[in-house]
């Protein structure tokens, strides 16, 4: 069954950040404080909370958790508060245009991811959060706030309109980015000895199979950049 993640992980990229610059702030940092955004108070138990939900991300893709005080560590801690910040940006804006998001908003959304994931089934909505150690309020809070980012994208970007000479000029002042050089993927197996090359060659006659390939080049290849990749690559 296809993995349901309802929730935002601290590792994506977020399409639908708000663009909404967090300013200068009068309000002071208490003790409990990792920031503070505006009037808001970004406390360490969300911050711990938003740690704990990576942990669990990690353990669930089989992939082991950063030490405390690693680069890797601090990286994403670095991560974790800045998705905190700009949450906290993302609702202060909202509010400040009168954006609301209502709980038949968030029903409908989570019926929607339900019957996408489970095919409705509830019971098998609870295993999936009993797993990833989710509750039904964490998700629904991170379906608001997908709602709220969609929603506010929507109104930002409502009254914006592009004309095809604007796209032009973009395309041509960034052309540079948009440009790669042509490739070819190939498949080949690296060997310096002649006579190898030709048994190589023969048996691979013998039996063009992807098997055979991977088995011959993992064998004999002199590039270890492709020989565990059956030989293949773009150039």
């Amino acid at each position: 069954m296809r993995k349901a993640r309802f929730f935002i992980p601290i590792l994506a990229v977020t399409a639908l950040l708000a663009a909404c610059g967090g300013g200068g702030s009068s309000t002071k940092l208490q003790s409990n404080d990792v920031a503070v955004v505006g009037s808001a108070h970004i406390t360490n138990a969300d911050f711990q909370g938003m740690m704990a939900q990576a942990q669990e991300n990690y353990k669930a893709s089989g992939q082991k958790f950063p030490k405390v005080g690693t680069t890797a560590y601090e990286s994403l801690k670095s991560q974790a508060i800045s998705l905190l910040v700009q949450q906290s940006e993302r609702e202060q804006q909202a509010k400040s245009m009168g954006i609301k998001i209502t709980d038949t908003q968030i029903d409908a959304k989570l019926k929607q991811l339900k019957q996408q994931y489970f095919k409705g089934d509830e019971k098998k909505y609870r295993a999936q959060l009993k797993k990833q150690h989710l509750t039904d309020a964490q998700v629904r809070n991170d379906v608001r706030s997908q709602l709220l980012s969609q929603a506010l994208y929507n109104a930002i970007t409502k009254s914006v309109t592009v004309s095809d000479s604007d796209i032009k000029n973009y395309y041509e002042s960034n052309l540079a980015s948009y440009s790669q050089p042509e490739s070819r993927g190939v498949q080949y197996i690296l060997i310096k000895s002649k006579a190898t090359a030709q048994s190589v060659y023969q048996q691979l006659k013998a039996s063009d199979t992807e098997k055979n390939w991977c088995a011959l080049a993992k064998k004999y290849s002199g590039d270890p950049s492709t020989k565990n990749s059956c030989g293949k690559a773009n150039f």
